[in-house]
């Protein structure tokens, strides 16, 4: 009888665990919903604002914009905090809502630009890098 007990208890237990909204992949965003982005220009500028779903961040060394085949200058504005990533080891890395300014020039000329970055949830997993094409 006391078996008996101690395993519908168990299995009770683990039960409630498995249909627990605290489950770490319940509040785990697709790619879409994880990193927002959004463009506004100004004047000589182009700034591109990304709105960080909570326990996303992205690598500060996997971010490029670029235009035809050439690689643009950008400033980040923005906290860059560093983590000892499990994929990447010791990385530089935004974690909070950040943007980018790009100033237009002759090289960057008016048009399209594509801009290319990799975000991680809370260092259990990556999503695939992202390229998204930005009209300005």
């Amino acid at each position: 009888m006391y078996l008996t007990k101690r395993i519908v208890i168990l299995i009770m237990t683990f039960s409630v665990y498995l249909s627990s909204s605290d489950s770490i992949y319940d509040s785990v965003p697709n790619s879409k919903e994880a990193i927002k982005i959004y463009a506004d220009k100004k004047e000589e500028t182009v700034e591109i604002n990304f709105k960080l779903h909570e326990g996303i961040y992205v690598y500060k060394n996997k971010i490029k914009v670029r235009q035809d085949t050439f690689f643009n200058p950008f400033i980040i504005l923005g906290e860059i905090t560093f983590i000892k990533d499990k994929f990447f080891g010791e990385q530089p890395i935004l974690e909070k809502d950040f943007s980018l300014n790009l100033k237009l020039s002759d090289t960057i000329s008016s048009g399209d630009i594509y801009l290319e970055y990799q975000g991680c949830f809370r260092n259990y997993f990556c999503f695939n890098k992202e390229v998204k094409k930005i009209s300005y």
